[in-house]
């Protein structure tokens, strides 16, 4: 029942989260997660910046999704 995040950022894919994820699978349920524009994540509509209250919104969006399907 244990679950951790991984943010990608700095422009980096979450590949680079490899080593790591392979430390914790097996104490933890990860979710490795690339933020609106960093990584190999696609912005869909809008403008091509993404600033760090809309990034943050994306993140609190997750994790509300996340809690909702655990709890649900």
């Amino acid at each position: 029942d244990k679950l951790m995040v991984c943010i990608g950022g700095a422009k980096q894919t979450m590949s680079a989260w490899r080593s790591f994820v392979s430390r914790f699978q097996t104490e933890y349920s990860i979710l490795v997660f690339d933020l609106p524009g960093q990584g190999r994540a696609k912005i869909n509509y809008g403008c091509m910046g993404v600033s760090l209250e809309e990034q943050v919104d994306a993140l609190h969006e997750l994790l509300v999704r996340i809690d909702a399907q655990k709890y649900s």
